[in-house]
């Protein structure tokens, strides 16, 4: 595992969900849905992270009609690199609401 990724709010956002249950598998259409990110900001980051072994991915074996899905995953070198990451990014937005920390308003109605 080599290199850091860039020290992103998507990329702290994708690393939280990944650590709130490490074992997980997740789709990156399914972290676009639930972040509200666009696939330009996911998917490169996954496999930027995949490259650095801090991410595995597999194709979901399925008989549902359609395209298959990439299944992603922490690696066991992934799980401490990302909450170190986390933790030296410090708590992004989703955190801080979903922990009780106050989070500026952007005045906006």
């Amino acid at each position: 595992m080599t290199g850091q990724p860039n020290k992103t709010k998507n990329a702290a956002r994708i690393l939280e969900k990944f650590c709130n249950d490490p074992t997980a598998e997740i789709h990156g259409f399914k972290l676009i849905e639930e972040l509200n990110l666009k696939s330009g900001s996911v998917y490169p980051l996954l496999t930027r992270w995949e490259r650095m072994g801090w991410v595995e991915s597999r194709w979901e074996e399925s008989d549902r009609p359609g395209p298959r899905k990439r299944l992603y995953r922490l690696t066991a070198a992934g799980v401490p690199a990302a909450r170190e990451f986390l933790a030296q990014a410090g708590p992004s937005k989703d955190a801080k609401q979903l922990h009780g920390f106050p989070t500026p308003s952007l005045g906006l109605a």
